[in-house]
């Protein structure tokens, strides 16, 4: 081959390589960007979907430590002639079901909140359990009821409210 046919051959090569090497780069470009918006759009559908089953988790948690509360928990699970060893393992019966009923809703919402329901669940029990320690197990059920409100007076203790308030805020502060 001549010089002249080679330089004819990169006269013509030559643009032809950054033509086909811009135009690839853009298409690259444009393709790598469909694909990002693709994923935003997924997310954002994804998110859409999710919003009303996280805001449900916070609902049920809330609902959970409502129905453990002290205030709501003793008169619910009360009944007349139970003895205090009956109530107190009724009471803690009652909490456990509460509690695996409302396990998966963690799932939901973020650790600090699950963390501070699952905090607030054992204050509840170790509430329940030091007032029955104190009392025969023969006793009265009603005496239960009334040692658990006596403490909750005397040490200005609701086991439950810390975890509802932060509940609440973290739904505000996210939603």
């Amino acid at each position: 081959m001549e010089q002249k046919e080679f330089v004819d051959l990169l006269f013509y090569l030559v643009p032809a390589v950054l033509v086909f090497t811009t135009a690839f780069y853009l298409i690259k470009k444009f393709l790598d960007n469909q694909h990002k918006l693709k994923l935003i759009e997924a997310r954002l559908q994804t998110q859409k979907d999710i919003m009303p089953l996280k805001l449900q988790a916070y609902e049920r948690l809330t609902l959970f430590l409502e129905r453990i509360s002290p205030n709501n928990i003793l008169g619910r699970t009360y009944k007349q002639g139970l003895t205090v060893r009956e109530f107190h393992l009724e009471l803690l019966a009652v909490i456990r079901q509460e509690y695996e009923h409302n396990i998966t809703q963690q799932i939901y919402v973020s650790p600090q909140a699950w963390q501070m329901v699952r905090a607030a669940k054992e204050e509840v029990i170790k509430l329940v359990n030091t007032s029955a320690a104190g009392l025969g197990v023969e006793s009265k059920g009603a005496e239960l009821n009334k040692q658990v409100f006596e403490r909750m007076m005397k040490e200005n203790v609701h086991p439950t409210q810390k975890a509802i308030d932060f509940l609440k805020e973290e739904v505000n502060r996210y939603y």
